[in-house]
């Protein structure tokens, strides 16, 4: 199973969806994001969290959509501290990647809000919430996977607006 690949998208949906396998369900969708991938900007695009992997599709190139399997993400945050690339919050993904064997391997992307007022949290719960599940799975049992945040329940944090 590949960490990162380019994906196929549907185009029998009024709008692009991504091809789901048989047992992946999309667990949240948003539009509006933008993919920075190691130091390429991707432009905007829509991100979808399945209980498989993360997936962005590109909304400026319909060619353009990239898949990240989730038990090789080892570390996702929410950053809140700006820089001038990055003026607002945006959401860090790394990956399990092996730098000393492959130097020039991508190991993490950003997705960042084109508007500042989009909540991450709940992207970013939906992620934790997809590799629990995937752990549970895990055909990469070495991948370690955690929650740094703790359990919460997705009704209460959706109410709170967190």
């Amino acid at each position: 199973m590949p960490l990162l690949r380019l994906y196929e998208r549907s185009d029998s949906a009024a709008a692009p969806t991504p091809i789901l396998a048989l047992d992946e369900q999309i667990i949240q969708f948003q539009d509006g994001i933008r993919m920075v991938l190691g130091n390429d900007d991707l432009g905007a695009g829509s991100l979808y969290v399945t209980n498989r992997n993360v997936v962005w599709l590109s909304s400026d190139d319909e060619r353009l959509g990239w898949s990240i399997d989730l038990p090789f993400v080892t570390l996702h945050a929410i950053s809140t501290s700006g820089n001038e690339d990055f003026p607002g919050p945006w959401l860090l993904l790394q990956f399990d990647v092996d730098l000393d064997c492959e130097p020039d391997a991508i190991s993490e992307c950003r997705f960042v809000p084109l508007q500042e007022s989009l909540a991450l949290n709940s992207l970013y719960l939906s992620m934790c919430s997809a590799m629990q599940q995937t752990s549970s799975n895990a055909e990469h049992p070495e991948v370690k996977i955690g929650n740094d945040i703790g359990e919460h329940d997705m009704d209460e944090v959706d109410q709170e607006g967190q």
